[in-house]
This record gives structure tokens, C-alpha cells and sequence, in this order.
């Protein structure tokens, strides 16, 4: 799949991925010759973290259960009443599909992907360990389409569907990101992180003493536009469809965002400000956790913690 600078296709169909695939610095386009992958005209390629079993030798075992030998590293979820001599049977490998990864001096710019469909993300909720800056939720570094070092890079018009941890993650040092034209459907985590790095907050208050040498590792200047997401914290319940914790100007607009258990945007602190969430169409949250009414309650529509905050234009 790699060429610099023009279009790449794909053509329909599922690739199943033996490893993450990784654009990195070599693979960069310029501002006038960006480099897109992207599907072939209304054809839909699948980008999938999983590995399709075929040949099954299906054995009755107990109480309506049927086993067969598999590969020892795959995680696998049956649903009941399973036809398993019609079914096609996928289990999930991967945790990131795609990965960006750069840092300041050296990042992947220019890149842009278009007209995807990402599946087959494998569960991260026992590693979901992470604490975010003031805040009493956790998060797991990593996403089927993971932002580590990238540059003026997109993802747009591509649907995530039924990942078992976050749908995009954008880590740390990211600058110009954008994110449009995507529908999020059924992410057993967040459905859109921008986490930066502690390190580079001033006091970033996991102890009231600590001091840190100030770097530049959080996402800045990045959008979410024009975007469904819905029926995310499938299995991590401390989610949101918007997750913003250490990052500097983000916009999120032209949203629509329903069917979750808890906050639909959550922002966890106030560094650096900029953050403008305008124009969303937000509801039906806090479906799993209590409402609780009073003066810093965390069961909300949108959840800021920090300042600086310009909200306009919504409806919750």
C-alpha cells in the first residue's frame, strides 16, 4: 500500500492485517501532494485487525455448545444461537489497525485516509489502566486508528464498526488532525480520544508537589466535524464518544452523538484552552450511570472540567 505523494486505491473487500499498518515520516505527502489511501469509487474495503478461521471442525460439547481447535492466541465471543454451518467465523487479533507514529522532530505528515471500513479491533478493557489528569477516569493509549506524531493528516468518510477498544486515539504530540465525515458505531471503548502527555503540564496534580520540564507532546489544533457516533462503551463503561484530556484547541462540531452509557463529550482538564464544542446534536446519555443534580456531579451531556470552554449552538 505505500507510494508517496498521489492516490492509492483499494479495492472492495476484507484485508486482514498480520500487524498494524504504520505510516511513519518516509511516508509523508506535502500540503500540495498529500498521499490518500483510499477506496476504489463505491467500492468498500474492510481494514480488519481480525483472521478469518475456515475448515472448522465443530463438535457438540454441552448444553447446546459447540467447540473446535483454533489457534491459541484468539480471542473469540460466539453469540447464542449461532448457526455455525452457515456462519463466518472472525476472531479478533489486532488492538491498533492503523497506526500514524512520529514525534516533533520527524512526523508523518500529510496523510489521509478515505472511505474505509475498520472491524475486527481486539478487547483492551483489562488494560485500561491509565489515570487521566484530574479526573477519576482511565483510558488505554491505543485505538484501531491510533495518531502518534503526525502532521496536517485526516481520516474522513470511513466508518468504525463494532471495535473492541477505542475507535481513534490521537496521543501526544499531534498537530492539524482532523477527523470528518465518519460514523462510529458500537466501540466497546471511547469513541474519539486527544490525550497528551502529563509531562507536559506545569502541575498536572496526581500529587500537589510534583513539577514537570515542559514539553510539547499533546495534540493542538485539531477537528472533529461532521460526524455520528453512537452506542460506544459497549464494554468500558468510563467512556465517552469525545474524550479531551491534555490538549490544546480542539474543535468538535456538526455532531451527533446518542446512545451511551455515560457523558457524550467529557474533558477532563482545562490545559492550554481552545477547546470549542459547537452545533452537536447530543442525547440519550448517562444511559448506565445515575443523573445526580448538584454543583460538580460528573453525569452529563458534555462534562467539562476545565475552563476556557466555549460551548454553542448544541442541544442536550
Amino acid at each position: 500500500m505505500r507510494q508517496k505523494r498521489g492516490d492509492v486505491f483499494r479495492r472492495g473487500g476484507t484485508y486482514y492485517l498480520p500487524e498494524p499498518l504504520v505510516f511513519t515520516g518516509q511516508d509523508s505527502g506535502t500540503k500540495r501532494a498529500p498521499v490518500v489511501f483510499q477506496n476504489y469509487q463505491n467500492e468498500k474495503p474492510v481494514i480488519s485487525g481480525g483472521v478469518k478461521l475456515v475448515n472448522l471442525d465443530w463438535r457438540p460439547y454441552t448444553n447446546g455448545i459447540f467447540q473446535a481447535q483454533v489457534p491459541q492466541d484468539l480471542q473469540t465471543d460466539p453469540p447464542a444461537g449461532l448457526d455455525l454451518s452457515k456462519a463466518v467465523i472472525e476472531a479478533t487479533r489486532l488492538r491498533n489497525l492503523v497506526e500514524f507514529r512520529g514525534d516533533d522532530k520527524n512526523s508523518a505528515r500529510f496523510i489521509s485516509l478515505r472511505g474505509l471500513t475498520f472491524r475486527h479491533a481486539a478487547w483492551t478493557v483489562m488494560d485500561t489502566r491509565e489515570p487521566l489528569l484530574r479526573s477519576e477516569w482511565a483510558v488505554y493509549r491505543g485505538g484501531a486508528v491510533f495518531f502518534n506524531g503526525a502532521e496536517d493528516c485526516t481520516l474522513e468518510d470511513s466508518f468504525l464498526d463494532q471495535l473492541g477498544g477505542n475507535a481513534v486515539f490521537v496521543n501526544n504530540y499531534n498537530r492539524r488532525v482532523t477527523i470528518r465525515d465518519r460514523h462510529i458505531d458500537k466501540a466497546c471503548a471511547n469513541g474519539i480520544c486527544f490525550v497528551g502527555d502529563p509531562k507536559a503540564a506545569r502541575s498536572p496534580l496526581f500529587n500537589y508537589n510534583q513539577r514537570n520540564r515542559l514539553e510539547d507532546n499533546y495534540p493542538a489544533d485539531c477537528l472533529v466535524d461532521d460526524c455520528l457516533i453512537h452506542e460506544t462503551g459497549r464494554v468500558e463503561k468510563q467512556t465517552a464518544p469525545i474524550e479531551i484530556d491534555l490538549a490544546q484547541t480542539i474543535t468538535v462540531r456538526h455532531w451527533s452523538i446518542y446512545e451511551v452509557p455515560r457523558a457524550g463529550i467529557n474533558i477532563g482538564d482545562g490545559c492550554w484552552g481552545g477547546k470549542v464544542i459547537e452545533f452537536c446534536d447530543i442525547f440519550d446519555t448517562v444511559k448506565e450511570t445515575q443523573f445526580v443534580q448538584r454543583p460538580g456531579a460528573d453525569h452529563r451531556a458534555i462534562h467539562p472540567r476545565g475552563r476556557r470552554i466555549q460551548v454553542d449552538g448544541h442541544r442536550q
